[in-house]
């Protein structure tokens, strides 16, 4: 009876009676294995009590917390999947009114040659909405990982490298962003006289090593290792190179890429700010709020990324597979938010919907002289 109880409590609690029944047979032969071994060694005296149930204990102990794992995960990752598609969905309906707003300025405007187009607006919002998009579709693909990673023996090598190369996709699109807003104030004419070689060289040439380092660390998640199911979801079967090697040097290019991006942004605005205060004594603060909120966005990204890559290398190193890769998701949706939340019209692009189109700021201008010059040398909306 006592036998019977602690079979029934095993396989009630392993988390395996949502998967497979075939789990069950490998629990009840371990059991019996058990219950062999230790009457064949010690006959049936007090010791096989105290023997069976630490082994039984031990085991369910280890079922409870695979159990409750395989629930976290299932929860962190639906919630993650809601955000994905709130955010998906009002980066997508805040395009559509941006895009009818250009239509209105247009119909109103009907020689194109008095209009002037701000491509690097647009380029921001495009690429916070792939952004979005590819992130949304990794966070699906961590649900499949989490369903089959356990049950399946061909799901996992394809599956891991595709969130990889995703992961590093939303991470390119994030640091374009920020290359393409340091690129807009550079060009300025304005400020053309505030930088250097130095800071020229550097801010066309971050976007290349950008590009180099985001190449390699794909090459080595892709080529450099392989992965296999196991009992606790995907796991890395085989690596080729040292298995922290390609999260190392992910953390390492982010945070060069976050500082120096950083340093490019606010330098020109600084000096700017200088040359401004020198010539008119009141004059507007717009660039030192941009400063503030990139300063701030970039000291998120740099603070989360670290955590992430600290928690995932130390909490979660033998834990249920798909549980570090949730750290990573996390911390790219932190990521995204941080930019999105940098611009200046951030409530228009996280709430569309509440927002009336009139205050919509498209992208489309009339190409007057006293717009070029507050164009020039102004902060917009959208950048």
């Amino acid at each position: 009876m006592v036998i019977f109880l602690l079979l029934f409590s095993s396989m009630k609690l392993n988390k395996k009676t949502y998967v497979s029944e075939i789990y069950y047979f490998t629990n009840i032969t371990k059991f019996f294995k058990c219950i062999m071994t230790t009457f064949s060694s010690t006959g049936i005296h007090q010791n096989y009590t105290v023997t069976s149930s630490t082994i039984m204990t031990s085991e369910l102990d280890e079922d409870i917390i695979d159990m409750s794992q395989y629930v976290g995960a299932l929860v962190v990752t639906w919630l993650l999947v809601v955000m994905g598609i709130y955010l998906v969905v009002c980066l997508l309906f805040y395009e559509y009114r941006v895009r009818i707003k250009n239509q209105q300025i247009g119909q109103l405007n009907r020689q194109r040659q008095n209009l002037i187009r701000d491509r690097v607006a647009d380029w921001l919002r495009w690429l916070c909405l792939i952004a979005s998009i590819l992130a949304l579709i990794r966070f699906g693909l961590e649900i499949v990982e989490i369903k089959l990673g356990e049950s399946s023996s061909t799901i996992c090598d394809p599956i891991r490298k595709s969130k990889a190369v995703l992961l590093c996709a939303v991470i390119t699109c994030l640091y374009l962003v920020l290359w393409l807003r340091q690129r807009k104030f550079y060009m300025m004419p304005a400020m053309l006289h505030l930088s250097n070689k130095i800071t020229r060289f550097f801010s066309r040439s971050v976007v290349v090593i950008m590009a180099i380092a985001n190449v390699l660390t794909i090459t080595l998640y892709v080529a450099a290792r392989g992965y296999q199911s196991s009992g606790r979801g995907c796991r890395l079967e085989w690596s080729s190179i040292w298995t922290k090697l390609p999260g190392l040097l992910q953390f390492i290019f982010t945070t060069l890429f976050q500082v120096i991006l950083l340093v490019l942004f606010i330098y020109p605005l600084y000096k700017h700010r200088v040359a401004m205060k020198s010539v008119v004594s009141n004059s507007p603060n717009n660039e030192i709020k941009v400063i503030k909120r990139v300063t701030l966005a970039t000291v998120v990204a740099v603070v989360t990324d670290g955590l992430a890559g600290l928690v995932a290398l130390v909490a979660f190193s033998k834990s249920f597979g798909a549980l570090r890769q949730l750290i990573y998701d996390v911390d790219m949706l932190v990521n995204l938010l941080a930019i999105i939340c940098s611009f200046a019209d951030w409530r228009t692009r996280m709430a569309p919907f509440l927002v009336k189109q009139e205050k919509i700021v498209g992208t489309v201008k009339r190409k007057l002289i006293d717009n070029q010059r507050t164009e020039v040398t102004t902060v917009s909306n959208n950048v």
